[in-house]
């Protein structure tokens, strides 16, 4: 996460160095300078694969136009829960939360990455989740099981929620259906099976 966080997406002649840095930063993690090349080639197929229902790769979005580790804060009290949804609309895909004890206080999270493309915004979570040791392992059904298990729907739609108010405060005239990309999962060690959640209400696999 701390690499991806660091990195210019568009810019792989600096990677290097980055690489470098982190690896300092984070001597228990068992990746060594002996490693640095299989890092770049990492990180060049993370940044150079098509992302799904898109016409566009990590590698065109310029630092510029990106916002890592984008924290914020919600109100729980605020929330109408009588007007939570279930599920996801026409997906079946259940939000699992509890819903007879009233959640009170703040919640505070961080979304990986939020970039903007063809004036259009997206948000992108990074996931480096175990699921086998082969590409194979990482199909789409792999992927949406470990969604569900996970809970990471209820995730993605909490920060859904903060990205919205995010932009509705910046942009007065923003336009949901026109302007929000949609949300991407990336489990990084399956890059070449990429859910993709293009809508908040619309699953793509």
């Amino acid at each position: 996460h701390d690499l991806l966080e660091r990195i210019d997406f568009s810019q792989s002649n600096n990677w290097e160095k980055t690489i470098k840095s982190s690896i300092n930063r984070y001597p228990g993690t068992g990746v060594k300078e002996d490693h640095l090349e299989m890092m770049q080639v990492f990180l060049q197929t993370i940044t150079n694969t098509l992302l799904p229902s898109s016409d566009f790769c990590l590698n065109a979005v310029t630092r510029s136009r990106r916002l890592s580790e984008l924290e914020f804060d919600m109100p729980l009290t605020q929330i109408d829960w009588s007007a939570f949804p279930t599920e996801l609309e026409n997906n079946n895909i259940p939000l699992r939360i509890n819903r007879d004890t009233p959640l009170t206080g703040i919640l505070n999270g961080k979304i990986d990455l939020f970039f903007e493309q063809d004036n259009r915004y997206y948000l992108l979570d990074w996931k480096s989740n175990h699921l086998g040791s082969k590409p194979e392992d990482y199909h789409p059904e792999a992927l949406a099981a470990s969604m569900e298990e996970n809970n990471y729907y209820l995730q993605y739609y909490f920060y859904c929620l903060a990205l919205l108010r995010y932009l509705r405060l910046r942009l007065p005239d923003f336009d949901y259906e026109k302007q929000f990309g949609g949300v991407y999962y990336l489990f990084v060690r399956g890059i070449r099976h990429v859910l993709s959640l293009s809508q908040i209400d619309n699953i793509l696999l």
